[in-house]
Parts: structure tokens; C-alpha cells; sequence
């Protein structure tokens, strides 16, 4: 990035107010190529952006939200089981057209092997460039207003600008510095610091950015951003509290499950889900629950069937509880996560 004039640097354009039909050319990028390893042996066989929240893809709320923002463009990037996201993607855009007028497309960058953020966003250039970028993560869930980074994006007249999360519930993230004009000062390493915010992989990139990007195996944080930062080059962070959940780890997702119910995170299922929310929770359609078992706080995915109490869980479709279960993941297997230990809840054999 040496000997020329910096894609980074701040650029001189009128601000512009982002409404639902944006004023500014935009698209999107889901990251969706990992291999969901911490949540084997159920991405074994399904990818990780088809694991169900409520009976929802979690792509699916990815994609959702980038739609209501107006965005007609959006690319996803596919490696592990890229026929199933491929399938997917030609379906939902089809359902998005049919049921919503939606007029964009959903294209799929598929990778041959991993390349990581950096790497993936080169790969695809083709499906955006001369776009500004919105890159968001297809296991994440989030409550936050996109508009806002937009406004802020186009304010600060930088090539490229960070969501960050404030960090209550995440302190051992906090990683990420800015100072009072919401310049970045310091991706760090090691999260912790008191003094730091949580880099939410949230962020927006002007195309004189991403262009900068090499095609090659590569994160956007080592090969862009940092690199950026140190230079004191125009990377920007909007920092805000609101709701974010990775769900990277059953544990994760069994919190952020438990958080949807609780009212405290809006994931935008409730108006894609197939099945109830009640009382005792989200019931699934084709859901068979025994006489006399209490259901309390849990998500009861299509096909579970459901033989003795469930509290605060998550039966992934086609799971059967046998004994009691308390805060666990069940699939169709057996249990996936537990909070504290539990009894099998399947019969040998299965």
C-alpha cells in the first residue's frame, strides 16, 4: 500500500440520505463457506448457513434483512456442501420474487477451497464491483438498523467502516479502538481490554477498497483493515449496544435461542417461521408432544417428538426426548449441547 495515493483515504462526496431505495449504489456479501466445525456432527451433513433457528434457515434472516434494506444485489459464498446453499439460494430467491415483488438476485461464489474473508470478497468482485459493499456474516444475529452505518459510512467519508458492539455482554471480545470521532486506532489480537469495542464482522466497503484486495487465501481484518489502521489510513467504527449473537458454538446458539424467546433479541423469525409462538415457547409444525409433559421456554423444531419435560431447549427438527431435558440442544441424534449434564435422551442403538 505503499507509493501512491491511499484507497482509503477520505473521499470528498456529498452526504446522501439512505432510505429504503437506496441512493447509492449497494450490495451485499453473506459469508457462508465454513465448514461449522465446533457444531459437528450436525454439519456433517448440512451446511452451517442452513442450520435451523426456529425453523428458519439462518441465511434465510441473514438475507431477509439485507432485502427490507433495499438491497438488490446479494452474493453468497459457498465451499462446504455449496450444492445444498446453492439450492437454496436459487429456491429463496424464487420465494422472494413470488411472495415479496423481490426484483434483485441471489448469486453464489462457489470456492474450491477456503480463502477466507479477504479472499472471498476478491472471488466475487465480479457479482458487485463499482457497488458500494455491505458484508455481513450468515451466522450472526443481530438487531441493529443498517441505515445507521450507512449514514454514518457516507459522513465520515472513508473507504471502509466497522460496526461495533459496545461489548456489556462481551467483554473478553473487546478488542477494537477507536477515538472520539469514531476513527479506528487498533484492531487488536487479543480481546479483553476494557477500553475496547467488539468487532461485530459487520462492515461496509467503498470499491476502491475491496479492489485492494488480493486474490488469494486472506482475511479482510489482516490484509485490509489493520493494515489500514496502522497507516492512519480512513477506517471508521460506528459503535452502538444492540442485541448480536454468533452462533458459532451450540452454546451460542442455545443462547441466543433462549434470548428470541425471552423477547430480547427481534431475529426477524417470527414472520418467516412455519410454526406457533406460545406460551411455552415456538412449536414447529408436525410437532408430537405426549400427554401430561410440560414444555417451558423451548424451541420445538418441525418433526420433534416430544416424550417427557423440556425447559429452556432447543430439539432441532427431527429430535425425540425420551427423559427429562433442561438448557440443552437436542438433534436427531441425541444431545448436542447440554448446560449441565443429563441422562441419555434416546434408547441405545440410536
Amino acid at each position: 500500500m505503499r507509493g501512491g495515493p491511499s484507497v482509503l483515504a477520505r473521499q470528498e462526496v456529498p452526504v446522501q440520505e439512505l432510505g429504503r431505495d437506496m441512493s447509492v449504489a449497494t450490495a451485499a456479501m453473506v459469508l457462508a463457506a465454513g465448514r461449522g466445525v465446533r457444531l459437528r456432527p450436525y454439519t456433517d451433513t448440512i451446511p452451517k448457513p442452513l442450520l435451523p433457528f426456529c425453523d428458519v434457515p439462518i441465511i434465510e434472516l441473514a438475507i431477509r434483512r439485507l432485502v427490507d434494506l433495499g438491497i438488490e444485489s446479494i452474493v453468497l459464498n459457498a465451499f462446504h456442501h455449496a450444492d445444498q446453499v446453492k439450492e437454496f439460494a436459487e429456491g429463496f430467491a424464487f420465494q422472494l420474487k413470488e411472495e415479496e415483488g423481490f426484483r434483485g438476485e441471489i448469486h453464489v461464489s462457489r470456492e474450491t477451497e477456503l480463502l477466507g474473508t479477504g479472499g472471498a470478497i476478491a472471488a466475487a468482485r465480479r457479482f458487485f464491483d463499482g457497488s458500494r459493499l455491505l458484508v455481513v456474516n450468515s451466522d450472526v444475529l443481530y438487531d441493529f438498523d443498517m441505515r445507521e452505518l450507512f449514514r454514518f459510512h457516507e459522513e465520515h467519508r472513508g473507504g471502509a467502516t466497522v460496526l461495533l458492539n459496545e461489548g456489556e455482554e462481551f467483554p473478553n471480545l473487546r478488542s477494537t479502538l477507536t477515538d472520539s470521532g469514531g476513527r479506528v486506532l487498533e484492531i487488536g489480537r487479543e480481546g479483553g481490554r476494557t477500553d475496547a469495542k467488539v468487532f461485530s464482522g459487520i462492515y461496509v466497503l467503498e470499491p476502491r477498497c475491496y479492489r485492494a484486495l488480493p486474490a488469494a487465501v486472506c482475511s479482510v481484518v489482516d490484509a485490509l483493515l489493520r493494515p489500514a489502521v496502522a497507516q492512519r489510513q480512513g477506517v471508521f467504527g460506528l459503535a452502538r449496544s444492540f442485541p448480536w449473537h454468533d452462533l458459532g458454538t451450540w452454546e451460542r446458539y442455545h443462547w441466543a435461542s433462549m434470548a428470541a424467546l425471552a423477547g430480547e433479541l427481534d431475529a426477524g423469525v417470527e414472520r418467516a417461521c412455519p410454526g406457533t409462538y406460545c406460551d411455552e415457547g415456538y412449536i414447529g409444525p408436525e410437532v408430537t408432544i405426549g400427554n401430561g409433559v410440560v414444555v417451558e421456554s423451548s424451541v420445538l423444531c418441525h418433526g420433534s417428538v416430544v416424550q417427557a419435560d423440556v425447559i429452556d431447549s432447543v430439539l432441532l427438527p427431527g429430535a425425540r426426548v425420551l427423559v427429562p431435558t433442561e438448557s440443552s440442544v437436542v438433534g436427531p441424534r441425541g444431545v448436542l449441547y447440554a448446560w449441565r449434564p443429563f441422562g441419555p435422551s434416546f434408547p441405545s442403538g440410536h
